[in-house]
């Protein structure tokens, strides 16, 4: 092998350790659209919160659009993943806005969901 070509594969070798060694991204956000593949169980939400706002986008910067109280019963449209401070959080879309998961109980069937929100003594 000549100087020249010993000297190009050195070169692409450098080329190609240094390109291999960039920051790895992460994701950030996820969504999910309410399809059956997705939303097979746990399609119903049942509101555990005395009272909780619906909001017209995910997360805290939302815009309170609408209020749910505790023992409604509504169906999940889409999920939202967002990164809080490094930990995951879960949002609901459900039919009146967006809502956090840790403010539902979710169930497979709305008669199910119905049932147990009867013995919340509302």
């Amino acid at each position: 092998m000549s100087v020249s070509a010993r000297n190009i594969v050195l070169c692409l070798c450098i080329f190609s350790a240094f390109a291999s060694c960039r920051k790895q991204e992460t994701v950030a956000d996820l969504s999910f659209d309410a399809t059956p593949v997705v939303s097979e169980h746990n399609r119903f939400a049942l509101i555990l919160d005395p009272y909780v706002s619906l909001r017209d986008a995910p997360g805290d910067k939302g815009i309170t659009v609408a209020h749910a109280r505790r023992g409604d019963v509504q169906e999940v449209k889409g999920v939202k993943i967002l990164t809080v401070a490094g930990k995951p959080v879960h949002w609901l879309e459900l039919d009146g806005g967006w809502i956090p998961a840790s403010s539902v109980s979710l169930y497979s069937n709305r008669r199910k969901a119905q049932r147990i929100s009867e013995t919340l003594g509302n």
